[in-house]
């Protein structure tokens, strides 16, 4: 390993052991099937169905799959050889730890991101196919957010696999982290405005900071800062993302961009922190 580029190095071999326990092959061909099926589906289940049909169709499933991915793909990065012990061996290296993390965290977003990118390719091959041209803006602005996606919730499994010194613990805190942040979250705005107000009418509008937390998880927090770039057309249901010129601050759209800041650093630095105390005998 070059010292300038440990981490690079690290991110390489995380990448290469992935393409050889045949993960890298088996997401491909699932984000293959699954993008190639997404993509025909509407051709069959509509009535002369256009591409923005297409891509609204596909948007949902693919955006609750990736969370899901991600973390399968991330959770096992570091304690997975804390495990099996290999950890000694390369952190007998002239190697620091943070730079074991952030090879880690980049090596398992390549893991990703190849098979997402195919199946993108994949996609837009069928939908020429089946609906004529495909709209470039439309596309790219849903590959991209589903990759952000991707490197958010990835970020957040090697926090966690950083963090602990087991597979339980880590695929029991992978678990929970996607189902309270994508099923579960909108549970606790609600809550919180009942333990307030002991019921959950609210007559005088929907308040302020209900709307922030309704916001504040990794995707939807993405989802509306993202709205400053990209109108999202072929989503219809992100328009309620977009705040008004004379909302907080907090509610603004670039505000949820410092809020998606924190989503990728926050557990990397966690991890960091625990993976750096951690004892490795």
């Amino acid at each position: 390993m070059t010292k300038a580029n440990v981490w690079l190095d690290v991110a390489k071999k995380d990448f290469a052991d992935a393409a050889r326990s045949k993960m890298l092959w088996t997401l491909s061909a699932l984000m293959i099937v699954f993008v190639g099926i997404a993509s025909y589906a509407p051709n069959a289940m509509m009535e002369d169905p256009d591409i923005e049909a297409a891509l609204n169709f596909m948007s949902s499933p693919m955006l609750i799959l990736i969370p899901i991915l991600a973390m399968i793909v991330g959770y096992m990065s570091i304690v997975g050889e804390r495990d099996t012990g290999s950890i000694r061996m390369l952190l007998s290296l002239p190697i620091v730890r943070w730079e074991v993390l952030v090879g880690k965290f980049v090596g398992r977003l390549g893991v990703l991101t190849l098979p997402t990118v195919a199946g993108f390719g994949v996609g837009a091959v069928v939908m020429v196919a089946l609906y004529g041209d495909v709209p470039a803006g439309s596309f790219v602005e849903f590959l991209v957010l589903t990759l952000l996606v991707a490197m958010l919730y990835i970020a957040i499994a090697v926090g966690i696999s950083a963090s602990v010194d087991s597979r339980g613990k880590a695929m029991g805190l992978a678990a929970g982290a996607i189902l309270v942040l994508e099923y579960l979250w909108s549970a606790v705005p609600l809550g919180i405005y009942y333990l307030l107000n002991g019921n959950l009418t609210m007559t005088g509008g929907v308040p302020d900071w209900f709307q922030f937390m309704s916001f504040l998880t990794p995707k939807a927090s993405l989802q509306k800062f993202l709205l400053m770039f990209f109108d999202f057309g072929f989503a219809n249901s992100l328009g309620g993302l977009q705040a008004g010129s004379d909302a907080p601050i907090y509610l603004q759209n670039w505000f949820s961009g410092i809020v998606v800041l924190l989503w990728l650093l926050v557990p990397l630095a966690i991890g960091y922190v625990r993976f750096q105390r951690a004892t490795i005998s």
